[in-house]
Formats: structure tokens, sequence, C-alpha cells
């Protein structure tokens, strides 16, 4: 059985991967980590299970969005494979990101979608609401670098909305990301969605001793206007 995890929320779905992989260790059996190195020949040669072990259970992080896209032959050969075996697979991407999931027609899928408090965070974004939004930042409960992420793919839908581009979300979506989109100075949109990935830069490269939320609401003070 194929098993993929997913979703917006990235870090409870990494959780429940990571725990599955303990709950497997716990159980007796052996955990045999895929990957595009082993691929072919775990498909082609199985390894036996050992004596030590009850059965071997396998683990994989984003082998379908990294590097099976363009491999229907290979991903054909794993629903084979894992038809009678256990495969865990950790995919770092939202369910609608991942195209290659078209192709598979067995596998179990276990989406971690962002809750309700992260969009009633995200529609708080605009100049005239950005002390709302600051503060509830702050309160916010859940992890730093899918927050980030949320508010990055707010910002650039916002700037779609506010140019007349295309965005796939459902008509109702569209409206409210329309009437948010018009609270926005377009030049000013543009300079936060740059400034977001100066952040994520300054962040990731130790150049900055703010955590991502910190210098986050930092940016978000400099565009407060009432």
């Amino acid at each position: 059985m194929l098993t993929i995890i997913l979703g917006e929320d990235t870090a409870k779905s990494r959780k429940y991967w990571l725990e599955k992989k303990e709950l497997v260790n716990k159980e007796g059996n052996k955990v045999v980590m895929l990957s595009i190195d082993n691929l072919k020949d775990i498909l082609y040669n199985p390894q036996p299970t050992s004596l030590f072990f009850k059965k071997n259970i396998y683990f994989s992080e984003n082998l379908l969005s990294k590097y099976l896209k363009k491999e229907p032959k290979l991903i054909l050969q794993l629903e084979i494979f894992f038809k009678e075996r256990e495969l865990f697979m950790w995919e770092k991407v939202a369910r609608w990101e991942l195209k290659v999931l078209k192709k598979i027609k067995t596998a179990k899928i276990v989406e971690f979608k962002p809750s309700k408090t992260i969009f009633n965070l995200l529609d708080l974004l605009s100049p005239a609401k950005m002390r709302l939004f600051i503060k509830a930042l702050s309160e916010f409960e859940g992890d730093e670098n899918f927050i980030f992420k949320m508010v990055i793919r707010r910002v650039r839908d916002l700037i779609i909305a506010k140019e007349g581009g295309r965005l796939k979300v459902q008509q109702w979506q569209l409206v409210r990301l329309q009437s948010q989109a018009r609270l926005w100075d377009k030049d000013k949109l543009i300079k936060y969605y740059k400034n977001l990935f100066k952040i994520e830069k300054s962040v990731r490269v130790a150049e900055t001793s703010l955590s991502l939320r910190e210098s986050l609401e930092l940016l978000s003070s400099y565009f407060i206007t009432s």
C-alpha cells in the first residue's frame, strides 16, 4: 500500500511521517529508506526481510515531487511493487502542487490542510488592519515556517488579483482576494512581497538574529497606515 503524506501544513505532515517511522521501529519492523539512488535496485531486486525484523517497511522523502514527475513507468512499477508492501511517502508540497498524483491510482492520501485560524490571520493582511495582523501573528500558535509560507502565498495571490491575473481558486475566494487587494497600493504590495524574500534569505544564511515571525512583524509595522 502506498501512503502519500502531504499538505500545506508541512510541519504537521512531517510530524505524522516521523511518528510513523518511530512506530514501525517500535513494532519490530525494519525501516528502509527509499530514494532515487536505490529506487530501481529495490523495485527490481527486492531485499529479503532480515531474521531480526518482522518485515521491511519503506519510507521516502519528496520522491514524487522532485524525481518522479516525468517517470510514468517508474510510478507504475512503484504501484505494482507496493501492492502488497508498505511505503510511506512524505512530500513537502500541497496536494494541488503534486500534479503527478493524477497518474497514481492506488495510493492512500493523508492531507494536512491549513486550519481556519491561519486564513483568519491572512485576511487581516492589509495596511489598514496591519496592527491587528501583527497582534494576531504574535499570538498565533503554529510553526513559523508554515505561517511565513502562507503569507508569501497570500501576498502573491493579492498581486495577481490586483493585476487582474488568473487564480486557480473558487469564485467566492477570488472575490475575497480581489476585495483585499483593493486595500493595497500596488507598489507597496509589491515592495512588501519583495521584502518577504529578503527576510527569508536573511534568516536562512543567519544574517539576522530575528526569527521569521519577528522579522515578519517588523516588516509589517512599516506598512501600518492607521
